[in-house]
């Protein structure tokens, strides 16, 4: 199997710390990471990254967002742009306030694309239980192309086929242009998907409790690919600082500096 590039995405003008980390993470467990985004950040930590960086231009004024608060509106513009990066150039999708503890490639298998389970309920029949999160495409996928497609689709005003849908009330839904395309998808292509173990995301929940992800200094599962920040740390996303993570003596500062 190919190499896999792992993706980032940044859409707004603000690159904390935490974010710094989640690059620097990944550093350390994928060769090839590359990070996109669409306006350059004022930020010292933006500044030392030492990474493939690229910048989008030229976004157009998509329809769906023109009654969108800010938040959302960047929210759909991740979306958009990292199903149209990995449509194009295959690889894994990774969240800047996350840890990367481990590759996801080698779940892949013969399949299209791995998809992680975000829900231990999933097997009682869920169907909103994918993470878009650690989602890894070969290069070329067919799927990747179709749920690209449909969030293109949302972004210019235009309801998707399939089980969920991309607008409420009119307006375009958190995820209209990401995890519906995706989840919707994912269930046309089962047969096509590998499907990444509840646990792998987030060690066991990812819901900030760090009694499900820690315990006796050491991860509950130990084969976890990932954690996000808020889960690992006992201050809040807001509160992870250099000093915090240094000086600390919690799961993300053991994840950081081991």
């Amino acid at each position: 199997m190919a190499k896999m590039k792992l993706h980032f995405l940044s859409t707004g003008p603000r690159f904390p710390y935490a974010y710094y980390l989640g690059i620097v993470t990944a550093l350390k467990v994928y060769e090839d990471v590359k990070l996109w985004i669409t306006e350059k950040p004022d930020s010292e930590y933006f500044d030392s990254l030492k990474v493939e960086i690229e910048e989008i231009k030229d976004i157009p004024d998509f329809p769906a967002l023109a009654n969108v608060d800010d938040h959302l509106k960047r929210v759909c513009i991740f979306d958009h742009y990292i199903w149209k990066i990995v449509a194009e150039h295959g690889g894994a999708i990774m969240g800047l306030d996350s840890i990367t503890i481990k590759k996801w490639d080698d779940l892949l298998g013969d399949k299209e694309m791995l998809v992680p389970i975000d829900d231990e309920d999933w097997k009682e029949g869920d169907k909103g239980s994918y993470s878009m999160h650690g989602a890894t495409v070969i290069k070329g996928s067919k799927i990747a192309r179709d749920i690209y497609e449909d969030s293109n689709s949302a972004m210019y005003g235009k309801e998707i086929d399939g089980h969920f849908k991309a607008f409420k009330d009119g307006k375009i839904r958190w995820g209209g242009a990401g995890i519906i395309p995706y989840l919707n998808n994912i269930d046309k292509n089962l047969d096509k998907v590998a499907i990444a173990d509840y646990g792998l995301l987030g060690g066991y929940r990812h819901d900030g409790s760090e009694f499900y992800l820690y315990q006796n200094g050491e991860l509950l599962n130990p084969d976890a690919r990932t954690i996000p920040m808020y889960a690992s740390s006992q201050k809040g996303f807001k509160g992870i600082t250099e000093d915090y993570v240094k000086n600390g003596n919690t799961l993300l500062s053991k994840l950081v500096n081991n």
